[in-house]
């Protein structure tokens, strides 16, 4: 198993993984359970709720998703398991380049653990991108980009740290250029997903209007997903136990990490 384009690049474009039914389905329901619609956008903050798949039954069939899964494990292998981090995003859109897991976290590149990002939302619309770093997923991480993002983020902490109390600069003012890096901006349509290795250097984007976005981690039945899972499971907004009836429909699945 394995994709020889997503083992080189670390990220997988799949238009179309969601028909428009489903986009609507999706939508409606991320629309009640962050209390934000179309209209709120600019009057609002907008929301990111952390494991929100995971803890609602009413989003668990974006996990068995069959054309999700039969993506997911092509590129993962058959052993491929769900992994939590089932958030939702609202309106929710910034620069900030940085990997989803610590990057001292790795594994065998064959067989990665992968974030499944499904988009409700147009491009045209509302000027949100993701934005890949191809090949960066890949250890060591001791590139240039990974250089220029340390530099950055240093001193953005220490800007905040001094000047922050007194609201002389806004949190978020200070974005990562990533001027020694290439860049891949990926414009994605309503029911649009990008599966990428959770090594891989990405970064949202400003929005204009108001987006929708589900996002899911699977990997395969070994250390690299399970200290994957033990990383996320010690905060405090994603659960420690799966739900027993999310439980038993994995294991039927053949989904469950145990």
């Amino acid at each position: 198993m394995g994709s020889p384009g997503f083992e080189r690049d670390g990220y997988v474009l799949v238009r179309g993984l969601l028909d428009p039914s489903e986009v609507a389905f999706f939508k409606q329901r991320i629309q009640k359970l962050t209390a934000l619609r179309d209209d709120d956008f600019g009057r609002r903050p907008g929301r990111y709720l952390r494991d929100v798949i995971t803890k609602n039954e009413a989003l668990w069939p974006i996990i068995f998703h069959e054309r999700l899964l039969a993506h997911v494990r092509g590129i993962v292998g058959p052993t491929a398991r769900y992994l939590q981090n089932g958030d939702l995003l609202a309106h929710f859109g910034t620069w900030n380049w940085h990997r989803d897991v610590p990057a001292k976290m790795f594994s065998d590149p064959r067989r990665p653990v992968v974030r499944a990002a499904i988009y409700l939302h147009d491009f045209a619309a509302t000027g949100s991108r993701l934005g890949v770093i191809a090949g960066s997923h890949r250890p060591p991480h001791r590139s240039l980009a990974d250089r220029e993002l340390r530099f950055w983020n240093g001193l953005s902490e220490r800007l905040y740290a001094r000047t922050l109390t007194r609201g002389l600069v806004p949190a978020g003012l200070l974005r990562q250029p990533m001027w020694t890096a290439r860049k891949t901006m990926i414009r994605t349509s309503p029911g649009d997903c990008v599966i990428f290795d959770a090594k891989l250097l990405h970064s949202g984007t400003a929005i204009t209007g108001p987006t929708y976005k589900m996002l899911l981690s699977y990997g395969p039945d070994d250390e690299a997903s399970r200290a994957h899972v033990e990383h996320f499971r010690t905060r405090t907004d994603y659960l420690a136990e799966l739900p027993e009836a999310l439980r038993s429909r994995l294991a039927a699945h053949e989904l469950l990490f145990a």
